[in-house]
């Protein structure tokens, strides 16, 4: 195995392990290689087995592998891989279709499938899996995969379309993912799949929409720990995430870390392009440059729908950009939270109708929440309506407010009026709310138009070392610098993404179902880390195939399924939780399903 990637890996798949369990992994690598001889090697279609848990189909050859693709009647059997492969020279398009999904195991066993090509004309659904539901994927390596399908939606670097799926210990590493739209370099569009432990490195495109660094659309997508290097470059799309190009339902994600450079059209998000109904996003950073018209922002370009929350995040970013530009969220729509998370870098206007710029949010349609957080953005241009912490506010309620916040942002526009400020450059609705929201004084504000600089909004405050220190005015006692914030010498706060409590696990689910009846089971979780939430993932072991991970809300953690006539008889339920960091103790279960 390519000894980079298995050193890429273990830092997120074996954080707590010890230097004995990678001299483990070494020797069981050195060993699967050696089953894999003789007749092995040329056996059809497989090299053996039965395609059983206990004696899966055991794959020696990318020939071997390839042909899972022509056996859809094993699409549900369990499949080994025990050797790198090289897919040069070989004819392979894909595994599976909407019609006939694969619903099996594929154990990568930490081996590499590299040099894999896939041109499709025409048809949806594409990649190295092109429908995976009710699969489980784990060990598993992708090395130089190129995947064109200029005709097509749904294309993944792993899965076209992913339903109901696990994923873990995955790495792909110098992909090359294009499609029309709903592209992603792990999958181009799912529903209600999980996983942990994602690497990606390489480069994703769309022409129309929906184009991610980890997947094109996402609809109650549940992952932990992600390390993704992204280069999106769709030019003519909207949609575009270093994360996620698009949602839909409520997804969760914890431990993301994007660092990459996405241009674009209009919605454009340092971890989500357009939010249409649902994200969740703990303890994640972005690092890298946004380009494109309109709707672009650090965290998110476009928020259409709750809820869009952030907990613990943070972004390092230069954004480009016409219109509707912020620092979290470009074009906020619809109820946004930010709690405890930042922005630093910087918001350049480009264009001849510069517009709606600020620190935090571009243009408000609508409330939202932030509070504990801050940003240090320097907003460059000649835009009308700028502020240090919102461009544009259309509409606010009093319901919502930002609080124990600050920004120190010089800003730069061009108003006639007095539509720049350190805080709110306009505001169409009533006075934002909230409590102790400042802005440095001491900043630049610089309006090129020939009107002033409001002051209409926030309190300033001048002295700047007061923002980098706990317990002063205006960081107060509401910020947490025991868990949460840690202090940097003479600079601002940043986030302290440290896990220190393993979550407590226990549960009380039935051990009896009956087919065509909703079935589930939902641990207790007790965990003293804040701002986390945790993750339901099914072992190898499991063979209710029927059941997968649903996460609802931060509290409302359980594995759910309704079984059909056919899988009457004993399954074997097995799972831990984890909160990324630190897993719980297996817990295994055998569920009779009866009639």
């Amino acid at each position: 195995m390519n000894k980079t990637l298995i050193m890429l890996l273990l830092p997120l798949l074996f954080m707590a392990c010890k230097n004995t369990l990678v001299v483990e992994i070494s020797n069981y690598l050195t060993s699967s290689q050696e089953t894999c001889h003789g007749e092995l090697l040329t056996n059809s279609p497989y090299a053996q087995g039965t395609g059983t848990l206990f004696d899966p189909y055991i794959i020696c050859t990318a020939e071997q592998f390839a042909e899972i693709a022509n056996n859809p009647s094993h699409f549900y059997s369990v499949f080994s891989i025990q050797k790198n492969l090289d897919f040069t020279d070989i004819s392979f398009d894909g595994i599976g279709d909407n019609v006939t999904p694969f619903a099996g195991k594929l154990l990568g066993n930490f081996h590499t499938l590299s040099n894999i090509t896939i041109n499709r004309a025409s048809g949806n659904n594409v990649g190295v899996i092109n429908y995976a539901e009710l699969a489980y994927i784990s060990n598993l390596n992708l090395e130089d995969i190129n995947i064109n399908a200029p005709n097509s939606t749904q294309v993944g670097g792993l899965i076209g379309d992913c339903e109901s799926s696990t994923i873990k210990n995955v790495s792909i590493i110098n992909s090359d993912v294009s499609g029309v739209s709903f592209v992603g370099s792990l999958m181009g569009i799912t529903y209600g799949c999980s996983g942990r432990n994602i690497v990606i490195n390489g480069r994703v495109s769309a022409t129309t929409e929906f184009a991610g660094g980890l997947t094109g659309y996402a609809m109650s997508l549940r992952m932990t720990n992600i390390e993704v290097d992204i280069i999106n470059n769709s030019p003519t799309a909207s949609g575009l995430g270093g994360l996620i190009g698009g949602d839909g339902c409520p997804n969760f994600i914890q431990n993301a870390h994007v660092r990459g450079v996405i241009t674009g059209n209009n919605s454009i998000g340092g971890f989500d392009g357009i939010n249409e109904d649902g994200c969740l996003i703990y303890r994640s950073s972005f690092t890298g440059e946004l380009n494109g018209a309109a709707g672009i922002g650090g965290f998110a370009g476009v928020a259409e729908d709750s809820p869009l929350w952030f907990y613990s995040c943070s972004a390092d970013v230069t954004i480009n950009g016409e219109s509707n530009l912020g620092g979290f969220v470009g074009h906020h729509g619809y109820r946004t939270v930010a709690r405890d998370s930042y922005v630093k870098g910087s918001i350049n206007g480009t264009g001849v109708s510069q517009n709606n710029i600020g620190g935090f949010w571009g243009f408000v349609q609508y409330y939202g929440d932030i509070y504990n957080s801050y940003s240090n953005m320097t907003i460059n241009g000649l835009a009308t309506n700028v502020g240090g912490a919102v461009g544009n506010i259309d509409y606010w309620s009093s319901s919502y407010q930002i609080s124990n916040s600050f920004v120190v942002n010089d800003v730069q526009g061009s108003s006639l009026s007095n539509s720049v400020s350190l805080f709110t450059g306009i505001n169409t609705d009533i006075s934002l709310t909230g409590t102790d929201f400042y802005y440095w004084s001491g900043a630049t504000c610089d309006n090129q138009g020939g009107g002033g600089c409001n002051t209409m909004d926030g309190i300033p405050h001048g002295t700047l070392s007061d923002f980098y220190a706990p317990g002063v005015l205006p960081l107060f006692d509401t910020w947490d610098f025991t868990k949460i914030w840690q202090t940097v010498p003479d600079n601002f706060p940043i986030l302290n993404l440290s896990q220190n409590s393993p979550p407590s696990v226990s549960h009380s689910c039935s051990t009896t179902t009956s087919a065509s009846v909703l079935y589930i089971c939902k641990p207790v979780i007790i965990d003293d880390d804040s701002n986390e939430t945790h993750f339901i993932i099914l072992e190898e072991d499991h063979t209710c195939h029927w059941l997968a991970f649903s996460l609802y809300s931060s509290s409302l953690i359980q594995i759910q399924g309704t079984p059909s006539v056919a899988e009457v008889g004993e399954c074997l339920v097995s799972f831990i939780v984890t909160d990324g960091k630190y897993d719980s103790q297996k817990f295994s279960f055998t569920l009779n399903v009866t009639p």
